[in-house]
């Protein structure tokens, strides 16, 4: 009987293994973003008994990374900007106008002469300086139309909602109405049929009594 073939299993700590210099276990730094993540996972798996990836995971490298990327809000903004296309939201081409006008004024800027004192003026940070201010001014607008677009489309569920109620309340006091009607009928036809059944016994006692005026059929 042939043995069956043991495949490697890739964790973790193969990963921390192949993505560092040899021994990176044991190094002391510096330690890439990437080892740091690794030395991270590997903690996971082994519920933080190793000491060698805690000891990378609590470096001053990871430690700067993790500082780094504390607030890096790129992943909230692209799913903001996926949820503002979805709602018809055109903050995309707005920005691509606004960086063509950035554009257009920092050439504009750099083509006026330099003061006196005056530092020399870079390029590359004034049309970065004036990209950043045209995002954050476009996101935060586009923020304001949504929460409306959010304002709008739940102002018309709820008069929808109303309107629904409303024929509802109204249809079920038509059927109440039928139905008080139908009894109404119901009942007259009783008493209108007791009646009858009363005058056709009283003509029956009548004619049984002599008076033959009262036998004929009506």
């Amino acid at each position: 009987m042939k043995a069956a073939l043991a495949f490697p299993v890739i964790t973790a700590s193969f990963a921390l293994a192949i993505g560092a210099s040899p021994a990176a276990a044991q190094q002391a730094g510096p330690y890439t973003h990437e080892q740091c993540r690794a030395a991270t996972a590997v903690l996971a798996e082994t519920d933080g008994r190793d000491s060698d990836a805690a000891d990378i995971v609590m470096s001053e490298d990871c430690e700067a990374y993790r500082r780094a990327f504390a607030f890096d809000v790129s992943q909230d903004m692209e799913r903001m900007k996926a949820l503002l296309k979805d709602k018809g939201i055109d903050y995309e081409s707005a920005l691509t106008e606004r960086i063509l006008e950035c554009e257009r004024r920092t050439h504009a800027v750099m083509l006026q002469p330099v003061a006196p004192g005056e530092p020399a003026r870079n390029r590359d940070e004034i049309l970065e300086a004036c990209a950043a201010n045209a995002q954050m001014s476009l996101y935060a607008a586009a923020i304001v139309e949504l929460n409306a677009v959010e304002r709008r489309r739940h102002e018309i569920e709820q008069r929808d909602y109303e309107t629904a109620v409303e024929a509802r309340d109204l249809r079920i006091r038509e059927l109440e109405q039928m139905e008080r009607d139908r009894q109404r009928a119901i009942e007259d036809a009783r008493i209108a049929h007791e009646n009858a059944m009363a005058d056709w016994r009283r003509r029956v006692a009548l004619c049984e009594s002599g008076q033959i005026e009262y036998c004929q059929p009506q």
